[in-house]
């Protein structure tokens, strides 16, 4: 899909800048255990791979949890692939596994750190009302690699700036 020439939108609100754990809203306990099952579940994997699948900044926060995991022996460092923290290639030992399969019975979420509920909220209220006005120049562009009679246009516009879903089907 093409949208060259379409200017993205500007959005009022931004998520915050996670400068340390206590940014996360979460605690450093659930955030190590979410890490182990991470690694249980993926095997060896670089402090950036961490980061990246947990959708957290290393230096900020995941740096400072698998320091912790090393030291209570949960993980082990088995190379590095370059510079830095970030770079080692870490793997779970039996006693990260034992308390990832602990963590496991109690809950079996394994992805990105959540979102507080509270910090989600305040994000949606601070996006509502704003809604993307689409053009017929931007419907042109946007969809210009599909085949659709112009009248088609007339029907997905509108339907595009009611800020309801559109689902597209047929031949």
């Amino acid at each position: 899909m093409s949208t060259a020439g379409i200017s993205p939108q500007k959005l009022d609100w931004e998520p915050p800048v996670i400068k340390g754990i206590e940014d996360t809203g979460l605690s450093q306990g659930f955030l190590q255990d979410l890490a182990l099952k991470i690694m249980y579940f993926r095997g060896q994997l670089t402090g950036h791979d961490i980061a990246g699948l947990m959708h957290l900044p290393f230096a900020a926060v995941v740096s400072t949890l698998m320091d912790f995991l090393k030291r209570e022996q949960m993980c082990e460092v088995k190379g590095s692939g370059g510079l830095g923290a970030a770079t080692y290639q870490y793997s779970i030992t039996n006693k990260g596994a034992a308390r990832a399969r602990e963590q496991l019975e109690r809950t079996t979420y394994v992805g990105a750190a959540p979102v507080p509920w509270d910090n989600y909220v305040a994000a949606i209220k601070a996006q509502g009302g704003k809604r993307l006005k689409v053009s017929p120049k931007m419907m042109q562009q946007s969809l210009s690699h599909l085949i659709l009679e112009e009248s088609v246009f007339g029907k997905i516009g509108p339907a595009a700036n009611s800020g309801k879903s559109i689902f597209l089907y047929g031949p």
